[in-house]
């Protein structure tokens, strides 16, 4: 793992930081709803939203929601002047874990265009399991959605 790269859960108290580091494209009042529900889920056992800090400054951020039979991963982001240098990586790794640790699934859904992290998370082991069309803010478009078998995790995890 990187040196100094740090990951604990995200508070609402965090969203400014979050939203300069890693959603500066989106509206700060999107960031400050997003985290409100990640804290709610976190309180209420279904999930937790995480940052990477990488020398105390927030890097990235993910969370993990727990459903009926999976656990979602979603939000993830890198602050783009990081990216590269394995926090994404190391960031989901985490996510996993902790889905892992609740559910025997875990489900991730990309952009089509996110050709990087599509890459990414076929390198981790996750395997296509559907397409949806889906309006993520840049008009609708494909978006698919992976699964892992938490009895295909390696040791790596």
């Amino acid at each position: 793992m990187l040196e100094g790269l740090a990951f604990r859960a995200c508070l609402r108290a965090d969203a400014e930081a979050v939203w300069r580091a890693c959603f500066p494209q989106l509206p700060s009042a999107y960031i400050h709803e997003m985290l409100a529900r990640a804290e709610s889920v976190w309180r209420n056992g279904r999930g937790a939203g995480v940052v990477a800090c990488l020398d105390d400054q927030i890097v990235g951020f993910g969370q993990v929601t727990l459903w009926a039979r999976t656990a979602e991963i979603s939000d993830l982001s890198v602050t783009e002047s990081q990216r590269g240098r394995g926090i994404g990586t190391a960031l989901l790794k985490h996510l996993i874990r902790l889905g892992a640790a609740q559910r025997n699934v875990i489900e991730i859904g990309v952009a089509q265009r996110n050709v990087r992290a599509h890459a990414l998370y076929q390198r981790l082991g996750f395997r296509h399991e559907r397409t949806l069309l889906l309006d993520l803010g840049q008009g609708v478009e494909p978006v698919h959605y992976l699964t892992l078998s938490v009895d295909q995790l390696t040791e790596h995890f």
